[in-house]
């Protein structure tokens, strides 16, 4: 969704919009339309201008658009075309009876085509200082109350003083509204390159930001517009839509200070530690195999049998790799609590340990196998968390204009809970913006539902929605807005499988 979709319409669509309302209520004219310069893009090339038909306005009740021309060429053969090329206004009081030595020819096919009669006609040039000509505003028919009668007269010399003081006032208002523009679509593709930096460094979670941030929007949408229910109040302008978009494309942007290797980390162990454990485990084979047959051959005092010594070492074999086997699935991040008796294969390792005399598994090493619910450790968890806080930190550095100011809070906000259990501050649901409440379900329910990761499997829709619900039930999660995200599908904007975004409803 683009800075546009959501504004609707551009701030130098309106400063047209108004040239021309001015431009035929000062005139007393009946209708008008309205042209702006731009590239031309034929087979590719861009080289040539024309004037683009934005606008029209008509007092008789025509047709919408009944006037609309789409492009014009700046040449001789039209008025419009005439004053771009020329840049110098003309006045044609009677189309059909011309006196004038214009070579810009008078197009029936409008009247032929609506039963209009274009009588008197004036196009005026617009021009910036700093672009030269950049439009055109084309008046028809000026009219005069006689008697009681609405007639068609001629545009006069005031008309003419009348809308080029319009037009010059408007080109420094265009000027200002493109700078605008432009800053703004600079400080969109700022945003941009931001999400491209923050999941760079975790190509599984592509697409989250934007997608949450399409969700969030939404949804923000759907609660804009409720008229019952604890919500109905609840109204966003299109700014502060705009705002929490920001928010949510920006939420994760902390991360960017989240070391790499726990960012990505998949399992409790990393990756050299798991290699050096089975490493252990295999030199411990290895190590009493040696010691089984050396006993068997040198060891005058005791007397073993070489089928005794090929059992004997088969089965401790055979126990050190169930011991493995054990491990590697101790070292797998766990869904919930307990999934796994981790207690048993401790005490074995540790058993093993003391009757060789030798660390099969380090202190380290046991502390993250004894992780009981997902893959980090407390320390690691708090660097994840941190994510939070170098947010805010980066998000609150950066000059907001006043439409934009809440964007540090409401990132800062969005894994904060209703009861208190959240992080990093602890809010509880008084202290939350509404906006970040509205985040944290569509965060929550992408993190369930996107493509599967090394640490995790991705979750159907009835599934994660099943989970937003015990949040709901454990106060966490506003029950509110979880009813609007369902109710108004809201998670069909989320969709990230190709298959999935046919069925996606708008």
């Amino acid at each position: 969704m683009s800075f546009e979709d959501i504004l609707e319409r551009k701030e130098t669509d309106l400063v047209l919009d108004q040239i021309l309302e001015n431009a035929v209520r000062y005139t007393s004219s009946d209708g008008g339309s309205i042209y702006f310069i731009e590239r031309a893009n034929r087979k590719g090339e861009t080289g040539d201008r024309v004037l683009k038909f934005h606008n029209s306005l008509n007092k008789t009740k025509l047709k919408k658009n009944a006037f609309k021309s789409d492009v014009v060429n700046i040449d001789d053969k039209s008025f419009a075309g005439y004053v771009a090329l020329t840049g110098k206004c003309i006045r044609i009081d009677n189309c059909y009876n011309r006196t004038d030595k214009l070579p810009c020819v008078f197009n029936k096919s409008f009247d032929e085509k609506t039963g209009y009669k274009t009588v008197s006609i004036m196009a005026t040039p617009i021009v910036s200082e700093k672009d030269g000509l950049i439009g055109v505003v084309q008046l028809i028919n000026k009219t005069k109350s006689i008697n009681g009668v609405t007639e068609t007269i001629v545009f006069t010399d005031h008309d003419e003083l009348l809308v080029e003081a319009v037009a010059a006032q408007a080109a420094v208002a265009l000027e200002k509204a493109e700078l605008s523009e432009e800053i703004e679509n600079l400080f969109e593709s700022f945003v941009q390159a931001s999400v491209s930096a923050i999941e760079s460094r975790d190509p599984t979670t592509s697409g989250h930001s934007e997608r949450v941030a399409t969700m969030t929007t939404e949804l923000a949408k759907s609660v804009d517009t409720l008229k019952v229910g604890p919500l109905k109040d609840i109204i966003f302008s299109k700014q502060q839509i705009l705002e929490i978009r920001y928010a949510s494309l920006l939420h994760d942007f902390g991360k960017i200070g989240v070391s790499e290797r726990v960012l990505l980390k998949a399992n409790k162990l990393y990756p050299h530690e798991l290699e050096s454990i089975m490493l252990r485990m295999d030199l411990l084979k290895k190590s009493k195999e040696s010691e089984v047959w050396k006993r068997l051959h040198f060891d005058e005092t005791i007397k073993i049998s070489q089928e005794e010594a090929q059992k004997t070492v088969k089965e401790f074999s055979e126990r050190v790799e169930a011991l493995k086997e054990a491990v590697v699935r101790a070292d797998r991040a766990q869904i919930k609590a307990n999934d796994l008796d981790i207690n048993s294969l401790l005490c074995e390792i540790r058993e093993i340990s003391k009757s060789i005399d030798q660390v099969l598994v380090t202190e380290e090493e046991i502390l993250r196998l004894s992780i009981p619910r997902g893959s980090l450790t407390e320390g690691e968890r708090q660097e994840i968390e941190s994510h939070v806080t170098l947010t805010y930190n980066f998000l609150k550095r950066i000059a907001w204009s006043e439409g934009f100011a809440n964007v540090p809070s409401i990132a800062f906000a969005h894994h904060e809970k209703l009861d208190g259990s959240g992080y990093p501050r602890k809010l509880n649901a008084s202290h939350i913006p509404i906006q970040a409440k509205i985040m944290t379900v569509c965060d929550i329910y992408d993190a369930l539902t996107a493509l599967d990761r090394p640490y995790k499997k991705a979750l159907s829709a009835e599934r994660a929605i099943e989970i937003l619900h015990y949040e709901v039930k454990d106060g966490k999660l506003d029950p509110e807005l979880l009813k609007i995200f369902v109710e108004a599908k809201v998670f069909n904007f989320g969709t990230n499988k190709k298959e999935d975004l046919k069925k996606a409803v708008g």
